[in-house]
């Protein structure tokens, strides 16, 4: 068998371009609680700062312990990505009392929908940068896509680009068919799996559809990369939030297009739509991207660098105590404003 990764030096120009729109502006605080009913002396806090996307743009992110706002919670992961991400030491001494203890973060800004559209850009677009195609092209631990069970897959159905075949046009084939050959399960293996694994049942939910998506569009030399967020569909508070995860594939002369293979496909698998490609090409001003890269390597200072492989929330370890005898509780509150 042989394993190639196609490269992008015979380009088709793009009969496509996105068009951005404002969206409502935002205001989320992510919040968890810990109670384990153990001794701890100190915690360690780490949250997502949601990067600047085509899709939305932050004027704000803040970290608070037990309601104090943490001054300078800035940080950086130390995954090759270096994802930045919000961190924070807070000690028994410094919260007065043990147990529970609520941290929160706090995001505002504004969603931009994104859709692609026919016809060339009127405007140049930006080169991806050296450092994010090397990203994005990148094998890792859990795309795998020079993995026997990837290339296979790939063989199989007929996933190749063509050599006169635009980006654009393969990523709407990538789309559907692995829509279509996945079955959805909500509780599905994801943490600390590789993709080569979901090949062997086929059975997945947004995060094990998503990165397969990933994995050949990487082995046809076409940068692209996991969104991890949550959807902000609606104003109000929900209980554990609404975290999802989604692709995107960069086309030359275009951007980042959004390739969201599970959305609306329900348990069992892809059933017929009236609009197949629901999750192809166009955001709809619902979702805030946490981070655009898995296997974060999360900093604290009593246990080195943690992997996350989503960080879609508030990560949150505790000095003494126990995993086992601790509870969490996951609120996220969501204020949407028509755009000003």
């Amino acid at each position: 068998m042989i394993i190639a990764v196609l490269s992008l030096a015979t380009l088709v120009v793009e009969p496509w371009h996105l068009e951005t729109t404002a969206g409502p502006r935002f205001r989320v605080v992510d919040e968890v609680t810990r109670d384990s009913k153990e001794p701890v002396t100190a915690w360690e806090a780490v949250a997502a700062r949601p990067p600047d996307l085509d899709e939305q743009r932050t004027t704000k992110h803040e970290l608070y312990v037990d309601g104090r706002l943490v001054a300078r919670p800035d940080a950086v992961e130390d995954s090759p990505a270096h994802v930045p991400v919000m961190a924070a030491v807070f000690t028994r001494e410094e919260t007065g009392h043990g147990d529970p203890v609520s941290v929160s973060a706090v995001y505002e800004g504004q969603m931009y929908r994104v859709r692609l559209v026919p016809g060339p850009s009127p405007k140049a677009v930006p080169q991806l940068s050296e450092k994010e195609r090397s990203l994005c092209l990148a094998e890792t631990k859990d795309i795998d896509f020079r993995s026997a069970a990837v290339q296979q897959y790939i063989e199989k159905n007929g996933l190749r680009r063509g050599k006169d075949e635009g980006v654009v046009d393969f990523g709407r084939r990538v789309y559907r068919n692995v829509r279509q050959s996945m079955k959805y399960k909500v509780d599905a293996p994801f943490d600390g799996r590789p993709c080569s694994d979901d090949l062997k049942t086929m059975v997945g939910h947004c995060g094990n559809y998503s990165r397969l998506a990933v994995a050949v569009f990487r082995a046809n030399g076409i940068p692209a990369r996991v969104q991890f967020g949550h959807w902000l569909t609606k104003s109000g508070t929900f209980e554990g939030g609404q975290p999802h995860t989604r692709a995107h594939f960069w086309a030359p002369g275009v951007g980042w297009v959004l390739c969201d293979t599970s959305i609306a496909v329900r348990p069992g698998g892809w059933k017929p739509e009236r609009d197949l490609d629901i999750g192809f090409g166009s955001t709809r001003t619902d979702f805030l991207a946490y981070h655009v890269h898995g296997w974060l390597q999360v900093p604290t200072r009593h246990w080195g660098p943690q992997l996350q492989t989503h960080l879609q929330g508030i990560y949150l370890p505790a000095l003494g105590g126990t995993w086992e005898h601790a509870t969490y509780r996951h609120v996220m509150t969501v204020e949407l404003k028509p755009a000003e």
